[in-house]
């Protein structure tokens, strides 16, 4: 088991900014590169505890000074989610997804899918870029701060029922979101309160900013 706060993993998705990715990085993180993401925490100066892959879009770090499980290329299963395994079984439960979002859109698509898989097993992942932060919710209440301008929500399941948005600038009460409804797109979180509650259904979040 590893005595950390969390576990970031960096993908090999699109980073545009090195400067504000790595401020996202906490001393006490457990660093996990996939694939790709190696060359992307060696341009941020950050040293990876474990790197997973098959590095078909990528060279083999020969030079890594850590573990370096390698995938074979024909498998079921992403890098990424592969490298989200190897931290849990560490006994880790919250993720940073870095450098997982942008570039190809199945690849962006398929690092959603993860907030949906891991949240069942009491893992909480959340992907992030220098724009956007996204998260999933399980049915309850949920507190939410107002560090980004807007934020959104989608029905990741076919329906999110009796959804509940109270301190928001365009409120809900007991609405049933189904998956093809942008209603909840753009919102703006106007008090200090923010609360998020729903009976059932997977909440897909989205955090943005300009």
């Amino acid at each position: 088991m590893v005595k950390k706060d969390r576990c970031v993993i960096i993908g090999g998705g699109v980073i545009s900014n090195y400067n504000i990715i790595c401020r996202f990085v906490n001393e006490n993180d457990f660093i996990i590169c996939a694939d790709k993401g190696y060359i992307h925490s060696k341009a941020m100066g950050l040293s990876a505890d474990l790197i997973v892959g098959d590095f078909d879009s990528s060279p083999y770090p020969e030079s890594a000074f850590c573990k370096v499980i390698k995938l074979n290329s024909e498998k079921d299963e992403t890098d990424l989610f592969i490298a989200v395994s190897e931290g849990y079984e560490l006994g880790l439960r919250k993720f940073l997804l870095l450098g997982c979002l942008g570039g190809r859109f199945d690849h962006t698509y398929a690092n959603l899918t993860l907030l949906s898989y891991w949240i069942d097993k009491d893992a909480e992942l959340v992907l992030k870029d220098e724009q956007n932060e996204i998260f999933m919710l399980n049915p309850g209440v949920h507190a939410l701060s107002k560090d980004k301008k807007y934020v959104s929500f989608f029905a990741y399941s076919e329906k999110v029922t009796d959804l509940s948005l109270k301190g928001f600038k365009y409120t809900l009460d007991n609405y049933n979101l189904s998956n093809n409804c942008g209603l909840c797109v753009s919102n703006e979180i106007v008090s200090d309160n923010a609360i998020v509650s729903f009976e059932s259904g997977k909440l897909l979040t989205v955090f943005s900013m300009d």
